[in-house]
């Protein structure tokens, strides 16, 4: 990550903050495998402390849609929005693109907003 200011913190229960009302949490496809159980306990422990809730799952294992399906059936139900990177470079990006979008998606929103409000 290039673009974007980093800041660790180890008290945090998201891997990443990506806005006021954003969080991301990673998964690799890899650690699930080993411990299918990781994901479920960190979605308890993360609550709906956020507004959008991103997890994050690295594809890095060859045989990879009967985890996809399940992680996919976990985000609809938990209500997380789902992203798949094949790369850390990949992840990475989609990461950035979140942060630096936080405020100007908000921003054009309200600005296209505000025209139809004064016609009323």
């Amino acid at each position: 990550m290039r673009n974007v200011v980093i800041t660790y913190r180890d008290d945090i229960l998201p891997d990443y903050i990506l806005g006021a009302n954003t969080c991301a949490v990673f998964l690799s496809l890899k650690y699930h495998r080993l411990n299918p159980d990781y994901i479920y306990e960190r979605l308890r422990q993360l609550g709906k402390g956020y507004t959008v809730r991103v997890l994050l799952i690295q594809v890095d294992i060859p045989d990879s849609a009967s985890c996809i399906q399940e992680l996919t059936k976990v985000a609809l139900l938990s209500s997380l929005t789902l992203m798949l990177a094949w790369s850390p470079v990949e992840a990475a990006r989609y990461l950035e693109a979140f942060k630096i979008y936080e405020n100007k998606l908000l921003k054009s929103y309200r600005e296209s907003r505000i025209p139809a409000i004064k016609d009323i």
